[in-house]
Protein backbone atom coordinates (compact mmCIF):
# COMPACT_ATOMS: atom_id res chain seq x y z
CA UNK A 1 0.00 0.00 0.00
CA UNK A 2 1.32 3.67 -1.06
CA UNK A 3 0.99 7.04 0.72
CA UNK A 4 -0.09 9.76 -1.80
CA UNK A 5 0.90 12.85 0.11
CA UNK A 6 -1.63 15.91 -1.03
CA UNK A 7 -2.47 19.03 0.92
CA UNK A 8 -5.56 18.31 3.22
CA UNK A 9 -8.06 21.13 4.27
CA UNK A 10 -9.64 19.72 7.31
CA UNK A 11 -12.67 22.15 7.28
CA UNK A 12 -13.78 20.55 4.02
CA UNK A 13 -13.09 16.90 5.38
CA UNK A 14 -14.66 17.65 8.54
CA UNK A 15 -17.53 18.52 7.01
CA UNK A 16 -17.83 15.68 4.90
CA UNK A 17 -17.63 13.34 8.38
CA UNK A 18 -20.06 15.71 10.17
CA UNK A 19 -22.89 15.20 7.62
CA UNK A 20 -21.81 11.86 7.06
CA UNK A 21 -22.89 11.11 10.84
CA UNK A 22 -25.41 13.46 11.00
CA UNK A 23 -27.91 10.86 10.25
CA UNK A 24 -26.67 8.64 13.25
CA UNK A 25 -26.70 12.06 15.61
CA UNK A 26 -30.77 12.28 14.83
CA UNK A 27 -31.54 8.71 15.81
CA UNK A 28 -29.97 8.08 18.81
CA UNK A 29 -30.21 11.46 20.28
CA UNK A 30 -25.87 11.73 20.24
CA UNK A 31 -24.33 14.99 20.20
CA UNK A 32 -21.16 15.50 17.69
CA UNK A 33 -19.31 18.18 18.18
CA UNK A 34 -15.91 19.35 16.74
CA UNK A 35 -13.16 21.22 17.12
CA UNK A 36 -10.27 21.85 14.97
CA UNK A 37 -7.27 24.17 15.22
CA UNK A 38 -5.68 23.37 12.26
CA UNK A 39 -6.57 24.71 8.86
CA UNK A 40 -4.52 22.55 6.15
CA UNK A 41 -2.35 19.41 6.50
CA UNK A 42 -0.17 17.08 4.25
CA UNK A 43 -1.18 13.73 4.09
CA UNK A 44 -2.93 11.13 2.45
CA UNK A 45 -6.86 12.45 2.24
CA UNK A 46 -8.21 9.20 1.64
CA UNK A 47 -6.37 7.38 4.59
CA UNK A 48 -6.97 10.13 7.06
CA UNK A 49 -10.68 9.86 6.03
CA UNK A 50 -10.69 5.84 6.33
CA UNK A 51 -9.14 6.56 9.76
CA UNK A 52 -11.44 8.55 11.17
CA UNK A 53 -14.50 7.55 9.78
CA UNK A 54 -13.54 3.62 11.62
CA UNK A 55 -13.31 5.80 14.71
CA UNK A 56 -16.43 7.92 14.67
CA UNK A 57 -18.07 4.31 13.67
CA UNK A 58 -17.10 2.87 16.69
CA UNK A 59 -17.73 5.51 18.79
CA UNK A 60 -21.69 5.84 18.03
CA UNK A 61 -21.65 2.00 17.53
CA UNK A 62 -20.76 1.89 21.65
CA UNK A 63 -22.09 5.07 22.94
CA UNK A 64 -26.06 5.56 23.78
CA UNK A 65 -26.12 8.33 25.10
CA UNK A 66 -23.76 11.50 26.09
CA UNK A 67 -21.37 12.89 22.68
CA UNK A 68 -18.83 12.39 20.54
CA UNK A 69 -16.39 14.39 19.99
CA UNK A 70 -13.84 15.17 17.22
CA UNK A 71 -10.97 17.30 18.16
CA UNK A 72 -7.83 18.35 15.86
CA UNK A 73 -4.97 20.24 17.49
CA UNK A 74 -1.18 20.74 17.46
CA UNK A 75 1.00 18.95 19.77
CA UNK A 76 1.67 21.59 22.19
CA UNK A 77 5.28 20.13 23.25
CA UNK A 78 7.23 19.00 20.03
CA UNK A 79 5.06 21.15 17.88
CA UNK A 80 5.76 18.66 14.87
CA UNK A 81 3.02 16.19 14.95
CA UNK A 82 -0.99 16.90 14.28
CA UNK A 83 -3.28 15.41 17.20
CA UNK A 84 -6.54 14.07 15.74
CA UNK A 85 -8.58 12.73 18.52
CA UNK A 86 -11.79 10.64 18.87
CA UNK A 87 -13.56 10.80 22.46
CA UNK A 88 -17.19 9.30 23.39
CA UNK A 89 -19.05 9.08 26.73
CA UNK A 90 -19.55 5.21 25.31
CA UNK A 91 -18.72 1.76 27.33
CA UNK A 92 -15.36 2.71 28.08
CA UNK A 93 -13.07 -0.40 28.03
CA UNK A 94 -12.01 -2.12 31.71
CA UNK A 95 -8.74 -3.66 30.35
CA UNK A 96 -5.59 -1.78 31.47
CA UNK A 97 -3.63 -3.53 28.28
CA UNK A 98 -4.78 -0.81 25.20
CA UNK A 99 -2.16 -1.88 23.34
CA UNK A 100 -3.87 -5.63 22.49
CA UNK A 101 -7.02 -3.99 20.94
CA UNK A 102 -5.21 -2.79 18.24
CA UNK A 103 -4.10 -6.38 17.14
CA UNK A 104 -6.05 -8.11 14.24
CA UNK A 105 -9.31 -9.85 15.84
CA UNK A 106 -9.45 -8.79 19.08
CA UNK A 107 -11.76 -7.16 20.87
CA UNK A 108 -12.24 -6.44 24.99
CA UNK A 109 -14.39 -9.27 25.48
CA UNK A 110 -16.67 -11.88 23.59
CA UNK A 111 -19.80 -9.86 24.79
CA UNK A 112 -18.36 -6.88 22.81
CA UNK A 113 -18.66 -9.33 19.41
CA UNK A 114 -22.33 -10.70 20.62
CA UNK A 115 -23.50 -7.50 21.90
CA UNK A 116 -22.26 -5.60 19.39
CA UNK A 117 -21.20 -7.46 16.36
CA UNK A 118 -18.02 -6.54 14.40
CA UNK A 119 -14.77 -8.63 13.54
CA UNK A 120 -12.06 -6.89 15.65
CA UNK A 121 -10.32 -5.48 12.50
CA UNK A 122 -11.31 -1.51 12.30
CA UNK A 123 -8.67 -1.03 14.93
CA UNK A 124 -5.52 -2.86 13.56
CA UNK A 125 -6.38 -1.21 9.84
CA UNK A 126 -6.21 2.09 11.41
CA UNK A 127 -2.94 1.87 13.26
CA UNK A 128 -1.94 0.37 9.72
CA UNK A 129 -3.18 3.17 8.25
CA UNK A 130 -1.98 5.33 10.47
CA UNK A 131 2.08 4.15 10.87
CA UNK A 132 2.19 4.01 6.76
CA UNK A 133 1.21 7.47 7.08
CA UNK A 134 4.43 7.74 9.67
CA UNK A 135 2.07 8.41 12.44
CA UNK A 136 1.30 7.32 15.84
CA UNK A 137 -2.22 5.57 17.14
CA UNK A 138 -3.64 5.14 21.35
CA UNK A 139 -6.22 4.45 23.47
CA UNK A 140 -7.36 5.38 26.43
CA UNK A 141 -10.27 4.58 28.93
CA UNK A 142 -11.04 5.20 32.41
CA UNK A 143 -12.93 2.06 32.61
CA UNK A 144 -16.36 1.00 32.07
CA UNK A 145 -19.11 2.94 30.96
CA UNK A 146 -16.44 5.93 31.33
CA UNK A 147 -16.25 6.60 27.27
CA UNK A 148 -13.16 6.06 25.07
CA UNK A 149 -10.45 8.35 23.49
CA UNK A 150 -8.69 7.10 20.59
CA UNK A 151 -5.92 9.60 19.29
CA UNK A 152 -3.18 9.51 16.31
CA UNK A 153 -0.57 11.97 15.16
CA UNK A 154 0.63 12.71 12.00
CA UNK A 155 4.07 14.35 11.40
CA UNK A 156 3.38 17.91 9.92
CA UNK A 157 4.72 18.10 6.57
CA UNK A 158 5.37 21.70 4.58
Amino acid sequence: MEVELKSLKLDTLLQELYDLFKPQTISSNIDFKIDCEVDEIVADPIKVKQVLTNLLYNCFKFTHTGEVYLRVNRDNITKSQIIFSVIDTGIGIESNDFDHLFDPFIQEDNSIRRSYGGTGLGLSICKKLVELMNGKIWLFSQGKNKGTTVSFSLPIRE
